[in-house]
């Protein structure tokens, strides 16, 4: 589960995370730490870049995919699932309207990188992986997109 600082913020006011001895957090009881995240929209953040407001979200069939651990520097692969409906941001959800597959990818690395990865010293390899995963997740989403956005 990524999720931004005001996400952390919450889950850890409510009992549901912690911070490890190592600076890393550690969610617990992730379903209902998921719920709890869906019943707060104003804490909700674009699948693609990590920014808010999203304003759209997108159908999409469930579907597990394989994520490079680029956080770590590592080549482990971690599987994750995709469940339901994809958010997106205004100029996200422009991207894929215009099916600007490049440019929804670069956006989503540097939104990843800015969003998720502030402690990280990036270099070329791990800027590399970081695509990798990336795109792994776009693609993902492309082949699950199952109908029209629908205004949130």
């Amino acid at each position: 589960m990524s999720l931004g600082q005001r996400q952390l913020d919450v889950l850890l006011a409510e009992g549901l995370a912690y911070h490890k001895d190592d600076g890393e957090y550690y969610v617990e009881r992730e379903e209902q730490a998921i719920l709890t995240l869906i019943e707060k929209p104003d804490l909700w953040v674009c699948d693609f870049c990590g920014e808010q407001p999203v304003e759209w979200s997108y159908r999409a069939k469930d579907h597990a995919m394989g994520a490079v651990r680029a956080d770590r520097g590592d080549t482990n692969l971690d599987i994750h699932i995709s469940l339901g409906e994809w958010m997106a941001c205004h100029i996200c959800a422009n991207l894929i309207e215009q099916q600007a597959w490049v440019a929804l990818l670069q956006r989503g690395v540097q939104g990843f990188a800015r969003n998720q990865l502030q402690d990280v010293e990036m270099n070329d390899e791990k800027e590399i992986m970081l695509t990798a995963m990336i795109g792994s997740v776009q693609e993902g989403f492309i082949k699950a997109r199952t109908g029209e956005r629908e205004r949130i």
